[in-house]
């Protein structure tokens, strides 16, 4: 089958693409494992799709949008197949409330050494002040195992607030999430229409801003610039958010919740990455 590549949509598909199967192939997956995820994405997809419409979400429905045969939509349908997410996610919550929450922190804004010995020990209250399933000792385990803590003589301290470290699994679920919401963002902003018929009164932060002939001697100053504001950034969202999550903030629990709202952020240097720009080499 000839694919038509002056597709505005199939063409985005195509750049977009570039950088997940450049992802994938330094994991050293081959094309049959990779497409082997892409079925079970358009079966999960097309099942999100339907049930938006409040349609019966079944095996011939899904085959007919996508396209799979029958005995693979079958395969996929109701699998196992599900996001590991949650770890990091209450890793990021947990480190946020410490770093916001005025309980845990001092006057100068800045986490506490929280005790974590004994019945009812300020590390218990930061969990609980977060979500009351977290088990105290697995959260700490898994803080420790990241290098975000440190015990000392006088209690747990936090040491590390951003992950860089390529060795921390659910880094891999961040950066999947993070492009989802990304493109998910973009096309929402098509979408909107603003006024009174459309619900969102604002539309998505959708920026990006990009210069291609910086001096050579500037990119270092700049990505420190970039990585410090964009650290304050977050620092100021989650403050804002946690005053407004229904988790963390208990003076409303009467209030209907369950939004998700997510602001991203990045930075990219092509000069430390010569070789790799996703423009790449176009096949005629």
């Amino acid at each position: 089958m000839k694919i038509d590549f002056g597709s505005v949509r199939l063409n985005a598909a195509r750049i977009m693409l570039r950088p997940i199967v450049r992802f994938v192939l330094k994991g050293t997956h081959s094309i049959q494992e990779f497409l082997e995820v892409v079925k079970v994405v358009f079966v999960e997809v097309a099942a999100d799709e339907i049930a938006k419409l409040d349609a019966k979400v079944n095996v011939s429905r899904i085959t007919m949008m996508t396209g799979l045969h029958r005995i693979e939509v079958n395969r996929f349908f109701k699998s196992d197949v599900a996001e590991s997410k949650q770890g990091l996610n209450s890793v990021i919550q947990i480190i946020g409330q410490w770093q916001t929450d005025s309980r845990f922190t001092t006057k100068d804004k800045k986490p506490k050494i929280l005790s974590y010995k004994g019945d009812d020990n300020e590390f218990c209250q930061l969990l609980e002040s977060v979500s009351k399933s977290i088990i105290p000792g697995t959260a700490l385990f898994e803080l420790e195992r990241i290098g975000a803590v440190k015990k000392t003589a006088r209690g747990i301290k936090l040491i590390k607030t951003e992950f860089l470290s390529e060795e921390y699994d659910e880094m891999y679920n961040m950066l999947g999430t993070g492009i989802s919401a990304f493109i998910q963002s973009a096309i929402e902003n098509m979408q909107y229409k603003g006024g009174k018929q459309d619900p969102r009164k604002h539309p998505n932060v959708f920026l990006v801003t990009e210069f291609d002939n910086i001096f050579q001697a500037d990119v270092e100053d700049l990505r420190k610039w970039m990585y410090e504001n964009g650290t304050a950034l977050h620092k100021d969202a989650r403050e804002a958010f946690s005053k407004r999550d229904k988790d963390i903030a208990h003076g409303r629990l009467d209030e209907a919740a369950g939004a998700r709202v997510v602001l991203g952020a990045f930075s990219f240097t092509e000069s430390d990455l010569l070789g790799e720009s996703e423009q790449g080499v176009e096949l005629k």
